[in-house]
């Protein structure tokens, strides 16, 4: 899609992809209390 709007308005599709993946990391943040993980060991 990304290459659709970079043809579309002549915005770089690497800016585009930057912007949509720091958009999504700063919702993931707002719900990290959420997000239940357990810390992997590494086995011997």
């Amino acid at each position: 899609m990304a290459i659709y709007f970079e043809k579309a308005f002549g915005v770089n599709a690497e800016t585009l992809l930057r912007i949509q993946a720091a958009h999504d990391l700063a919702g993931a943040r707002l719900r990290d209390d959420e997000i239940k993980v357990e810390l992997l060991t590494r086995a011997a």
